[in-house]
């Protein structure tokens, strides 16, 4: 089957718990992870929970190869991706997924947020090579013939880092850090962090340079590092203000998107 599809699988990652919930973000309509390999995941830190949604569109079919001819491909219909297992997580850490069974159908979205159960401590500091393992079930025309495969995704990780090198202990309910969006020009997907002092809500909002606001986002600020992602598909090309607002201060940063 087809590399989109193989990278499409990794998302589909279970809780079997239930403690956390999440949204996908409705902004992303073509078919992807959000964000994508090439992003990464966000990083965890000693001392600090870690949180983070990732948004996933599947799409409605896919090319594999033809068994009958070899060297073409036809166009199968996806059932669904199911998540059957995952190996390599952090001590403590674990995921939940929207829909709960992680069965997601094609044509549809989802979310799964990634978490810790307690805080990493300083023997957890080091990176995580995850293997994600999925099954991935379509019917194949004309006659709609069931047909499955079952991939490993092996690229992505989690890296907890030494979260008392961030000088949290310095902060205070009306303290917020926000990092310059990197890389900026965005051309892709860009990564913005907050560091904020409290666990608080907040809102993100992007406006162009006449004060038309073309994203606005509510949004829960960690204690800690939160991240967020700017896909420069959403935007038209050219400068734009991204602000973002908690319950006692408001920072802007200024990026250009190119096409």
């Amino acid at each position: 089957m087809k590399n989109i599809l193989l990278a499409l699988t990794f998302v589909f990652v279970t809780l079997s718990n239930g403690f956390a919930q999440c949204t996908p973000d409705p902004l992303y309509t073509a078919a992807g992870i959000y964000p994508d390999s090439a992003t990464g995941l966000a990083d965890a830190y000693t001392g600090m929970p870690y949180s983070e949604v990732i948004t996933v569109v599947v799409p409605s079919d896919t090319l594999v190869d033809n068994p009958i001819v070899p060297g073409t491909d036809i166009t199968v219909d996806i059932v669904h991706i199911i998540m059957d297992s995952v190996n390599g997580l952090p001590n403590n850490f674990d995921f939940d997924c929207s829909p709960a069974n992680c069965e997601f159908p094609g044509g549809g979205n989802g979310c799964i947020v990634m978490y810790s159960t307690s805080d990493p401590v300083v023997g957890d500091i080091g990176v995580y090579p995850l293997k994600i393992y999925t099954t991935t079930n379509v019917t194949v025309p004309p006659f709609g013939i069931p047909a499955s495969q079952v991939d490993t995704i092996k690229s992505y990780y989690i890296e907890i880092l030494d979260g008392s090198t961030l000088g949290l202990n310095r902060y205070n309910s009306s303290s917020m850090v926000v990092s310059d969006i990197a890389p900026n020009p965005v051309t892709g997907i860009s990564r913005l962090q907050v560091l904020s002092g409290v666990a608080a809500s907040g809102k993100l909002v992007i406006t162009n340079l006449i004060g038309e606001v073309v994203k606005s986002k509510e949004m829960r600020l960690n204690k800690g590092v939160t991240d967020f992602m700017i896909n420069s598909n959403d935007f038209e090309a050219g400068i734009y203000l991204v602000t973002v607002a908690s319950e006692n201060k408001t920072v802007t940063k200024k990026i250009a998107i190119k096409k």
